[in-house]
C-alpha cells in the first residue's frame, strides 16, 4: 500500500469518525435541533449510508473473488486425485506385465525372432526410466 493511498484511507477514517461522533450528538438531542442540524443530520445519514454500500459491494466482490479461487482449488485437487489414481493403475498394470515378462522368459521366448520377454523388458524400462518416469 502506498503512502498515499494510506493517507486516504485514515483521511476518510477520520471523516466518517467525525461525521458519526456528530450524528450521536445530534441524535441525542433530536428534539431540539434546528433545521440546519436537521439538515446536517440528513446529509451525515446519506453519507455513511453510501459508505457502507459501497463497503458492502466491495465485500461482495471479494468474497465472490473468494469463492472462484477455492472453487478453482477444489477442482485442482479433485483433478490431482483423479491423476494419481490413473498413474496407480498405470504403474499396477505394469507391474503385471514385469511379472508376465518374467514368467515366459524361457529358452524358448529367448530364441532369434521370439524374443518377447526381452522386448516387453525394454518397452517397460523405457517407460519408467527418468525420461518417461511414471
Amino acid at each position: 500500500m502506498t503512502a498515499r493511498t494510506m493517507a486516504l484511507r485514515l483521511d476518510r477514517a477520520q471523516r466518517r469518525t467525525e461525521r458519526r461522533d456528530t450524528l450521536l450528538g445530534l441524535l441525542a438531542r433530536l428534539g431540539t435541533l434546528t433545521a440546519a442540524e436537521q439538515a446536517l443530520v440528513v446529509e451525515y445519514v446519506h453519507a455513511e449510508l453510501a459508505a457502507s454500500d459501497h463497503l458492502r459491494r466491495t465485500v461482495q466482490g471479494e468474497q465472490r473473488a473468494h469463492q472462484a479461487a477455492m472453487d478453482r482449488t477444489r477442482a485442482a485437487e479433485a483433478t490431482i486425485v483423479e491423476v494419481e489414481q490413473e498413474r496407480d493403475t498405470a504403474a499396477a498394470a505394469i507391474e503385471r506385465v514385469r511379472a508376465f515378462a518374467a514368467d515366459i522368459d524361457t529358452p524358448t521366448w529367448r530364441a532369434p525372432g521370439t524374443e518377447v520377454a526381452a522386448r516387453i523388458r525394454v518397452a517397460l524400462d523405457s517407460l519408467t526410466s527418468p525420461k518417461g518416469s511414471l
